[in-house]
């Protein structure tokens, strides 16, 4: 059967998307980016879900979930009836129809009366959905995307459909990439996020970055950490610890020691700070957390060059080159010759109209901040 046809503009959205399913880091890492890139795409889509899941097509189980938009009642849903949704609109049928089952559901009269709608959706303003299978090389699944579009809006086109299901089949290698040869990747400062946490353990605030840097911030050996949570569960267990120690010394009146460490996981390198701020008016002291992320240089590369000029092999170029490999190392990786590499990077840095590859780099991130 022919492929449709598709516009320029599409092909280069999709190079993106395969530009990221090549980095080398697990699935589950990459959900947000990818997820981010992939809604790009789609007219009046303000809401997203990514489902990482892993066993036979018969058995598939959740592994992890990330979603644009966790406030107000869908937070509520995802923190009390996620598995009650599963049963709802159960992993199988989904995979069966090759994500059809969500479309065909709501062509059905009284779809819409449906909890999952009237407590979830419709309160932030969404409603019509689009979802794909992910798959390996292998034909395995491996995830689920999901699309919402407005409430309010018309259902999602039979091309927007066919266009999420061009998106997902760049995405074959997602998680799937084999460590890289190349030198280690630095770090680059990404963002950072306040937490405020009752002597019983509550959340009583969170910065506007918190939610995706809570769900970051774990090394995902603990499936379905509950990041969404307003409490100590929210963080991972080392954090948690030393967050719940300090909260049981409040509520023994003892003196509690601000407490700093760093940890390098599959996201980045993560800071934690945790110190206690003395209850004004009365009030009981709290414990204040700070954690910032600093993430792979080459995924934050790779993000800042969805809308950039050049071909896919010039931004693997660019993203391999944040790790700083020799000319031979970086030919190596690509598969390619010195001296055909070194023509991409002439005709690179002569469309960017810089000077070298560190240059186009620092550009691209100037951009991103």
């Amino acid at each position: 059967m022919a492929q449709p046809k598709v516009s320029r503009s599409e092909n280069v959205w999709l190079e993106h998307l395969s530009l990221l399913a090549e980095l080398p880091y697990p699935g589950r890492v990459l959900m947000p980016a990818v997820l981010a890139a992939i809604r790009k795409a789609f007219d009046g889509a303000p809401l997203g879900f990514f489902v990482w899941v892993e066993g036979e097509d018969d058995e598939l189980k959740p592994t992890a979930i990330w979603c644009e938009r966790v406030n107000g009642a869908m937070t509520d849903l995802m923190r009390t009836r996620l598995p009650e949704a599963f049963e709802n609109f159960p992993l199988k049928p989904q995979l069966e129809s090759d994500g059809e089952l969500i479309r065909i559901l709501q062509a059905q009269p009284g779809d819409a009366e449906n909890w999952i709608y009237t407590e979830g959706f419709h309160p932030i303003g969404v409603h019509w959905g689009i979802s794909a299978p992910l798959f390996d090389e292998d034909r395995r699944c491996h995830g689920f995307i999901y699309i919402y579009r407005m409430l309010g809006r018309e259902p999602w086109s039979d091309e927007d459909n066919q266009r999420l299901k061009r998106a997902r089949d760049q995405l074959r290698g997602l998680g799937q990439q084999p460590i890289t040869t190349l030198p280690p990747c630095p770090y680059r400062f990404r963002h950072a996020a306040q937490f405020l946490f009752g002597r019983e353990g509550q959340m009583l605030a969170r910065g506007t970055q918190g939610v995706e840097l809570l769900y970051l911030y774990q090394d995902f050996n603990e499936n379905f950490v509950p990041w969404n949570i307003d409490g100590l569960a929210a963080l991972p267990l080392r954090a948690r610890s030393i967050v719940s120690s300090m909260c049981q010394a409040l509520a023994r009146g003892a003196t509690v020691e601000p407490v700093r460490h760093s940890v390098d996981l599959p996201a980045g390198r993560f800071e934690f700070h945790a110190e206690t701020l003395t209850g004004v008016n009365g009030s009981d002291p709290s414990i204040a957390v700070r954690i910032a992320q600093h993430e792979p240089l080459d995924l934050s590369v790779a993000r800042a060059l969805i809308d950039a000029p050049f071909s896919l092999q010039e931004k693997r170029i660019l993203v391999a080159s944040t790790r700083k490999p020799s000319l031979q190392q970086l030919a190596d990786h690509l598969n390619i010759t010195v001296g055909t590499l070194k023509i991409y990077i002439n005709r690179l840095q002569a469309k960017a109209g810089l000077p070298s590859r560190q240059a186009i780099i620092e550009m691209l991130l100037a951009r991103e901040s």
